[in-house]
């Protein structure tokens, strides 16, 4: 299980909100996708990329658990 995120600071003065981009993936196999706002403002690019890291993180962790509660035995790398 492997989960990848990226993110694209806003530093317009319209919106401020960043988007982030996490891909999760299954023996090289993509099994989930999702773009959305980051719910937060973030005043750096650093800043947003660390919410987007740990927003991946968080529904990776999400997705291993649900695929061990269905009996797999699940590698986090």
């Amino acid at each position: 299980l492997l989960g990848k995120s990226d993110t694209d600071h806003a530093g317009k003065a319209t919106g401020r909100k960043s988007i982030s981009c996490k891909v999760v993936y299954l023996d090289s196999c993509q099994l989930f996708t999702q773009v959305r706002k980051q719910a937060v403002v973030a005043v750096s690019s650093g800043e947003a990329e660390f919410y987007g890291l740990t927003d991946c993180a968080m529904e990776t962790s999400g997705i291993k658990e649900l695929l061990e509660w269905c009996g797999f035995r699940v590698v986090w790398t």
